[in-house]
């Protein structure tokens, strides 16, 4: 110590900074003069100081371009999401609860920005001609490069082909040109494609649509899946939950009047739009990527439908509701792990991304439910 009080300026600031966090007392210093030597150095001497608590503030608290905070941070099921904060929320949730050199040094000098993007083919974060970009898209549950555990394929065979003929026989009713059509577009999805064509699916209770859509999101992964009750988040302003969502499902959406038409038109961008348009309360719009999928899954009719759409698989699903040991397997598929994962190498190991999805589509005659949807225009 007697020896580092000798030294001047770099080597004194140094001993200081190496020692502020081991409760040593300085009485030539006072707090204030030891917080102010932290600003002075560059953002790289701080990295290698305090090199754990650099690492959390670059790894988890995002500032955007656009003003906004982000703080990387895990949800009820563990998964870490990007949640956002004003600069004055960021202050009182994190800032204030720093050490004061750590927080003089974050509110003067660490002024690393990124832009904000939606990539679903990315990582958090990457640099694209020379600019930092903070990615917005949580990731899938399975990665398609890792490498495939041919055991888990040869165990679930049985149980993937079961639940494929399910969509088959149950939500297609044996209708080979909406089957080849639906499981492309459940392949593509899971692959981690969008889809250009929404599913509408309309049917009796206890015939096998929720299951098959927790299968799906289970698949995916939760935290790129919404599943909407109401109409709100399309028909009003506010949609900012749904950055990133791999797949949005509609599920038992009632109306009055003209709500069923007003739904339909609300939809059409989600279904054909390369580009959204986001806002969330107290927030401005921001555009990003769609990478979203639209199923529509409910008892009742949930919109009207034109004549000359082009965009929807209206499903004709059976009307006949097996007992519950038909669908006692299909349940047990929705939390095993292992079928959950053969289920993705199936649909990553037979997407067909040469297939026109569009083109298909027109090969489907009218089904009943598109003529229901017809009369409600």
């Amino acid at each position: 110590y007697e020896n580092k009080k000798k030294h001047k300026s770099k080597n004194k600031e140094t001993h200081y900074k190496n020692n502020f966090y081991n409760n040593q007392e300085y009485n030539d210093l006072s707090v204030d003069e030891l917080i102010s030597l932290i600003p002075q150095m560059s953002i790289d001497e701080f990295k290698l100081e305090f090199p754990k608590v650099y690492e959390y503030i670059e790894k988890n608290i995002i500032h955007s371009k656009t003003g906004k905070y982000y703080v990387l941070s895990r949800d009820d099921s563990g998964c870490i999401i990007p949640r956002p904060y004003t600069m004055a929320e960021i202050r009182d949730v994190y800032i204030k609860y720093m050490e004061p050199p750590i927080r003089k040094f974050y509110e003067t000098r660490y002024s690393l920005t990124f832009e904000l993007t939606l990539d679903n083919t990315m990582g958090r974060f990457f640099t694209k001609n020379k600019e930092n970009y903070f990615n917005l898209f949580n990731g899938y549950k399975f990665n398609k490069y890792d490498p495939q555990d041919q055991k888990v394929i040869d165990e679930q065979k049985d149980n993937v082909a079961y639940f494929w003929n399910h969509i088959k026989n149950i939500w297609c009713n044996g209708s080979e040109e909406q089957y080849k059509l639906l499981q492309h577009i459940i392949r593509k999805t899971i692959s981690g494609h969008k889809c250009y064509i929404g599913i509408y699916i309309k049917a009796c209770q206890g015939l096998g649509k929720t299951v098959v859509m927790n299968i799906i999101t289970n698949v995916l992964g939760e935290n790129i899946v919404a599943t909407e009750t109401n109409d709100k988040a399309f028909t009003e302003q506010f949609n900012g939950h749904l950055i990133g969502k791999a797949l949005i499902i509609l599920n038992e959406i009632k109306h009055n009047g003209d709500g069923l038409k007003c739904l339909y038109n609300s939809l059409k961008p989600y279904v054909t739009d390369d580009v959204l348009s986001y806002r969330s309360l107290y927030n401005n719009t921001l555009k990003f990527k769609n990478v979203s999928t639209i199923f529509m899954s409910s008892n009742h009719d949930m919109m009207a439908y034109d004549s000359d759409d082009r965009r929807w698989l209206i499903l004709d699903p059976s009307d006949t509701v097996l007992d519950e040991a038909y669908y006692k397997p299909l349940w047990g598929f929705v939390k095993n792990e292992k079928f959950l994962r053969a289920l993705f190498y199936d649909s990553i190991n037979n997407y067909d991304s040469n297939m026109n999805e569009l083109q298909e589509l027109k090969k489907i005659p009218l089904t009943k439910n598109k003529i229901s949807l017809l009369q409600k225009n």
